[in-house]
């Protein structure tokens, strides 16, 4: 049966795009219609013959989050405990439909499903890793440096120009994609040419030819790729939820927030998993962890307490262009996945909820950990970043010699803002207005 609607899917799509291609619809028109390509007339062959109308494999999926729970309990101990994040998964992904009509696609459903396996699948397999290693496999790790703030306020570009010194060590985007969990067989001189790069580079230019104008709009708001340096939420999302998915609806965002900081939850968890994997990867000597993710923003003092020795970043940015902005960025990534057919504000929405959470997290945490903290405004990083980056450096301890100086200089000459493209956003169009960006009033005047 399943063969047969698969065999129907195929020839449908060939028959819709032929269709499309006689009646003159350009399926990669940069129209406002915005099309996927070939995403795009899957979904709606899907919907036309009412394929992928529910969420395949659940049963499977409990199942499997069972056997998780188990082998990070051995691994971890009791004190580890992400049980909470079950109701939240199941929550988000049985959705069906927020009250502006919005919903998953088709593909949505099944790519959702894929990646959930996969997610589970790489805590699995790492649990049970962490359980056959000596306790002398768990090296300290190397201090660090990490980058936290709202999303969308410069510290990609940060991380990247510190990423710019030989001496710094920032994970890979294929080290957090790959399901195999014994990375610490990567040569740290060559990450460049790790065979574990492979699959990662022929997902993207599979994409590239499946969806060409999505991935060049996401390009513009952020640049991804095997070998980019990834954001530590690369792992929170790789292992524990997908964040993008969170976004769907203003109620799976605010039940992702009340989740991340609920007191009932162990929220060391992150900080615990993210230490363990750190610990087991090769560094060079003297080599020093830059770790970015605005993620981090709401396990600040979780974080504080298993790094004992990092220095924290706090990127700044006025809300008015960071709301949009991320808005943008997400409806970018989500359109394979979900049908904004009831409009773009609940988007909008939930980010603006999202992103007070974190506001309120960062400021207890400049309050409370003073010394910890190094301060950077967007602005002040776009008219001098190796300024910025040496305030970094003093903050950490460290020196910023000039070869690295250079180094630093010739990635800014390079890497101008936007070099991939011009993003497309504005608080109009998740209709969000000064009233909204008045909620932020107490980050502006504690931060820009």
């Amino acid at each position: 049966m399943k063969g047969r609607q698969v065999a129907l899917a195929a020839a449908s799509v060939a028959a819709l795009t032929v269709t499309l291609g006689v009646s003159g619809w350009k399926v990669h028109s940069a129209s406002k219609v915005r099309l996927r390509g070939v995403w795009f007339l899957v979904n709606k062959t899907c919907n036309l013959f009412g394929l992928l109308q529910t969420l395949p494999g659940l049963p499977a999926l409990h199942e499997l989050h069972g056997q998780v729970i188990e082998a990070e309990r051995l691994a971890f101990g009791d004190g580890v405990e992400v049980e909470d994040a079950k109701k939240q998964l199941w929550d988000i992904q049985t959705d069906g439909a927020d009250a502006k009509g919005n919903r998953f696609t088709p593909l949505g459903r099944l790519l959702f499903s894929k990646d959930l396996t996969q997610r589970l699948m790489r805590r699995l397999r790492f649990a049970e890793f962490v359980q056959k290693q000596p306790p002398s496999a768990f090296a300290e790790p190397s201090k660090c440096i990490i980058i936290v703030g709202l999303p969308r306020t410069g510290s990609t570009l940060i991380s990247r120009l510190l990423t710019s010194d030989p001496k710094s060590r920032c994970p890979r985007y294929w080290e957090f994609a790959h399901n195999d969990p014994d990375v610490s067989s990567a040569d740290p001189e060559r990450l460049d040419e790790d065979p574990r790069s492979a699959p990662v580079d022929k997902g993207f230019a599979l994409l590239k030819i499946f969806s060409p104008n999505g991935l060049a709009e996401f390009f513009a708001f952020h640049k991804v790729g095997a070998n980019e340096h990834e954001e530590i939420a690369g792992f929170s999302r790789r292992y524990f939820w997908d964040m993008e998915t969170a976004l769907l609806a203003p109620s799976a965002q605010a039940r992702r927030l009340e989740w991340q900081t609920s007191a009932s939850v162990d929220r060391s968890f992150l900080a615990t998993h993210m230490r363990a994997w750190l610990s087991l990867q090769r560094t060079l000597p003297g080599q020093f962890w830059v770790l970015k993710s605005p993620a981090v923003t709401a396990w600040l003092p979780e974080h504080a307490e298993a790094f004992e020795d990092a220095s924290f970043v706090f990127t700044s940015r006025d809300p008015a262009s960071v709301v949009p902005s991320i808005a943008g960025l997400n409806e970018v990534a989500l359109s394979v996945k979900y049908d904004y057919g009831g409009g773009l504000k609940p988007l909008g929405d939930g980010v603006v909820g999202r992103l007070l959470g974190y506001a309120g997290k960062q400021a207890e945490f400049a309050e409370g950990w003073k010394g910890r903290c190094c301060e950077i405004k967007y602005a002040d990083m776009l008219k001098d970043p190796i300024e910025q980056a040496r305030r970094v450096y003093e903050h950490a301890g460290r020196e910023l010699g000039p070869a690295v100086e250079e180094a630093m200089r010739s990635h800014a000459r390079g890497n101008k803002k936007g070099k991939h493209g011009r993003a497309d956003y504005s608080l109009e169009k998740f209709e969000l207005g000064e009233g909204d960006m008045r909620k932020f009033e107490a980050y502006r005047e504690r931060f820009c």
